[in-house]
């Protein structure tokens, strides 16, 4: 299983990617989703993912 964790800040882009990739099914798994860099560090550091998807 791969984990990924996704990262915008558009709730839109956020809904999108999660539910595209829920619906690839496995071996993709979200494993979380952040709406900013902290967060998404903290997320990081906490649920280790394979792959994190932001933007710049």
């Amino acid at each position: 299983m791969c984990s990924i964790l996704i990262v915008d800040d558009e709730q839109r882009v956020r809904d999108g990617l999660a539910k595209y990739l829920a619906g690839v099914g496995p071996p993709f798994h979200v494993a979380g989703v952040a709406d900013d860099g902290l967060v998404a560090l903290k997320m990081v550091d906490r649920l280790q993912p394979d792959i994190v998807i932001t933007d710049i």
